[in-house]
């Protein structure tokens, strides 16, 4: 099974796992009842529902939704913004391309759908592997992109090498700090520190013990934080 592969399918799962706990995404209509055969003059309406009778799906159909989803271009602007890699960047333009049209097109969060959510998780993973495997200095800056939000980070080497717990733990925390500063409070954080250590332990399972690994579930971290719901919300 190829690395890739599996790191898509993992990290679009937490994904929508992490922005689907706020969102319902289908709308439940309230149909009409036809009565005494064919004639349309017949039709039968049911009075509205109170409160207390409608279900879930009416209720968050009906509501006033206060936040919302970025559309395409708000999402390819953002995580440019967040990992420093440019939006015209040809490898990133490439899969926003592929994705555009499954990603959002406007902020209405009612209609967020699971395929939305793999398109963001598809564009989130491309600007995380053009993060991590850059390894030139760019104009005007001082370091490399990925040494800005890793800076202590071994990329070069093995996962015993630059993987253990201590070293874990700073880089959760350090691309938590560099994505979602100031947008999660430390309970949510503590929940998160533990979503992405037991990626990093799925990610590691059955694969070689290279410093290619260890950059893969570097991409890994960086995408499921990228294309989470502190991100893609409004």
């Amino acid at each position: 099974m190829k690395t890739n592969h599996k790191l898509v399918v993992k990290l679009t799962a937490l994904g929508l796992l992490v922005t689907l706990m706020g969102v319902f995404t289908q709308c439940v209509p309230i149909n009409t009842k036809q009565i005494g055969g064919s004639s349309s003059n017949n039709s039968y309406t049911p009075p509205p529902l109170v409160e207390d009778e409608k279900d879930e799906g009416q209720i968050i159909n009906e509501a006033q939704v206060s936040e919302g989803m970025k559309s395409h271009e708000q999402l390819l602007g953002t995580m440019s913004e967040l990992t420093g890699v440019s939006v015209m960047n040809t490898a990133v333009r490439g899969v926003y391309n592929q994705v555009a049209t499954t990603l959002p097109t406007d902020n209405d969060i009612k209609v967020f759908l699971p395929s939305h959510q793999l398109a963001i998780t598809k564009l989130a993973a491309e600007y995380c592997k053009v993060l991590v495997d850059t390894t030139t200095i760019p104009t005007g800056r001082q370091v490399t992109l990925r040494a800005e939000i890793w800076p202590t980070i071994n990329f070069g080497g093995t996962p015993a090498q630059a993987l253990g717990q201590a070293s874990r733990d700073i880089l959760i925390d350090e691309v938590i700090e560099a994505f979602w500063g100031g947008m999660i409070s430390p309970q949510d954080k503590d929940l998160a520190v533990d979503e992405l250590n037991q990626l990093i332990q799925d990610l590691l399972a059955g694969e070689a013990l290279t410093a290619a690994t260890t950059r893969n579930v570097i991409k890994g971290v960086c995408t499921a934080v990228l294309s989470s719901a502190h991100v893609t919300l409004l």
